[in-house]
């Protein structure tokens, strides 16, 4: 129901590396760009992030900080506040 609502075809998503592939599928159907952010651990690495976002201006960035699929990884609070304070 977002992906229908916010996407326009040729939006940009930016999205972790590796991502939940279902939520890859729904955004390739609204025919929108989606390129992945480097990421470890602990989550998107924000100098990739950072760069991605002030290149690409993108609508959306998804994440799933909390056991993401497919690796079941938890972002650090560290990371997450680095996403929050992000611009």
């Amino acid at each position: 129901m977002f992906a229908r609502i916010m996407f326009d075809p040729r939006d940009i998503v930016l999205t972790e590396n590796p991502t939940y592939l279902a939520a890859l599928q729904v955004f390739q159907s609204y025919e929108v760009n989606i390129v992945p952010v480097d990421s470890d651990d602990d989550g998107m690495l924000e100098e990739d992030l950072e760069e991605k976002i002030i290149r690409l201006k993108p609508k959306c960035i998804y994440v799933v900080p909390t056991y993401s699929n497919p690796g079941g990884k938890v972002w650090s609070l560290e990371r997450r506040k680095q996403l929050d304070e992000t611009r």
